[in-house]
Formats: structure tokens, C-alpha cells, sequence
């Protein structure tokens, strides 16, 4: 499975951020609820594991939100290895746009 791993430079606090993506993740599972299946998202502190199934696979990964940044690994499935570019910017993007003032 293609590992995608992203950083995402931020100027919150680290309580603020992870509040912020916190409430990211869930406005995505609703977004996505048709398309992402047996979605789980299990935070501990500022690290969350997620995992979760598309019509391609099984996903799974971590989110980190740091003093600084927010780091997202994920292993995605291998057919979705093809569109890795795009699911990394569109990530990135959602990300950026969560942690605008």
C-alpha cells in the first residue's frame, strides 16, 4: 500500500489547532459518509488514529497536530495510489483552509 505522508506549517496554538482539525474531521465524515465506510477516528491528546474503507480499500493512518504543524500519514489503498497527488492536495488544502484565520 502507497504511504502518504504530509506537514502542514501552522501559526495556532496547539490547543486551538487541534480543536480546529478536530472539528475538520468530522464535517469530512459527514461529507464523505456515502463514500467512506466504518469510519473510526480515535484521538488521544493531539494524535488521532484513523481508519476507515472506500470502494478501493481499507485505509488507515495518523494525524498529529504539533505545536507548529499538523503531520498526516496515511497507507492508502493500492488503487488509490494513482490519484495520491490529488488526495494529498486536496488534504493539504482542507487543512490550510481549517487553520485560516
Amino acid at each position: 500500500m502507497p504511504t502518504m505522508t504530509l506537514t502542514v506549517d501552522h501559526d495556532k496554538s496547539q490547543e486551538e489547532a487541534t480543536k480546529r482539525i478536530q472539528g475538520l474531521l468530522d464535517k469530512m465524515q459527514g461529507q464523505y459518509s456515502g463514500m467512506l465506510k466504518d469510519v473510526e477516528v480515535d484521538w488521544s491528546g493531539t494524535r488521532a488514529e484513523l481508519r476507515g474503507k472506500a470502494p478501493v480499500g481499507s485505509t488507515s493512518g495518523t494525524l498529529e497536530v504539533g505545536p507548529d504543524d499538523v503531520q498526516v500519514t496515511l497507507e492508502l489503498p493500492f488503487l488509490a495510489g494513482t490519484f495520491q497527488g490529488q488526495i494529498e492536495s486536496y488534504i493539504r488544502n482542507a487543512i490550510e483552509s481549517e487553520l485560516a484565520d
